[in-house]
């Protein structure tokens, strides 16, 4: 069906048509961080294209909470400093609920 699309670095929205025999595999945050910003996340949205139903089957694979996220060796070029201070896996995942959380309150919750 498709539906699949990502924001390019102008804000504009492309169609990332479906590939036969293909997985579309979104990086998150936490990889950007790892490499130093050499994989980015993408925003990304579905919709049906041709209003049919359509269903998305996300997949979410996390390291373990104390698991150590800094810039991995081979993502820094001699003489480049990390751009990210190490952070463990489990504070890093509560900072970015917090932060895509941050709108509510207790009378919203």
């Amino acid at each position: 069906t498709g539906g699949l699309q990502v924001q390019d670095t102008n804000g504009e929205w492309i169609d990332a048509p479906p590939i036969e025999n293909a997985f579309v595999i979104n990086i998150g945050n936490m990889m950007a961080r790892w490499s130093n910003d050499r994989y980015k996340s993408t925003a990304h949205r579905v919709f049906s294209p041709c209003g049919q139903e359509r269903y998305s089957m996300p997949f979410f694979v996390e390291p373990d909470f104390d698991t150590r996220i800094s810039c991995l060796e081979n993502c820094c070029a001699p003489g480049e400093a990390p751009r990210y201070e190490p952070i463990s896996a489990g504070d890093w995942m509560i900072y970015c609920f917090n932060n895509t959380y941050a709108y509510r309150t207790e009378e919203t919750a």
